[in-house]
């Protein structure tokens, strides 16, 4: 029979890493924004169409990490609430 063991610290630690990736993520997006906007105010034609069409597709990538980051957070907070409902399972058969 295989022994399955989890270590709640590591798992909450990763928890508490996953919202803070997805935090950086959007901060770092809002920075990125309003340094690149300053930057290209006075662009004008068809280089600044260029550049906000493939700023719009960027983003939206962009937004979508940080999406998967706090989907990967939630996951995780799931993984630890499931195996601590299976442990106290496991303690109350073996306490009745």
């Amino acid at each position: 029979m295989a022994d399955y063991s989890l270590q709640f610290d590591g798992l909450e630690q990763a928890v508490t890493q996953m919202g803070t990736i997805s935090r950086q993520i959007n901060d770092f997006l809002q920075e990125l924004q309003s340094g690149t906007m300053k930057s290209i105010v006075e662009w004008e034609s068809g280089a600044r169409d260029l550049f906000d069409q493939q700023r719009s597709i960027w983003a939206t990538g962009a937004a979508d990490m940080a999406t998967q980051a706090v989907n990967a957070q939630n996951a995780l907070n799931q993984i630890t609430g499931h195996y601590a409902d299976g442990e106290r399972s496991g303690v109350n058969i073996w306490n009745r």
